[in-house]
């Protein structure tokens, strides 16, 4: 999700932070934001990513699709 953020060319203050487990002063925290705002990733409940949780074949799979 990362590359994709930087192949987007997204400054870290155009999204604002959706998640309580993932601050805005977070290193990916703006990549995940900007994921979220644009429906490539989804959190695990309304306000949780779980950021350090393994990801299946089909969840990367839908976001890169």
């Amino acid at each position: 999700m990362m590359r994709l953020y930087h192949l987007a060319e997204i400054l870290p203050t155009d999204y604002l932070p959706v998640f309580n487990d993932i601050p805005a002063n977070h290193e990916f925290g703006a990549a995940v934001a900007w994921a979220y705002h644009n429906d490539i990733a989804q959190g695990n409940s309304e306000n949780c990513f779980a950021p350090d949780d393994p990801i299946t074949r089909e969840e990367l799979s839908t976001m890169l699709s």
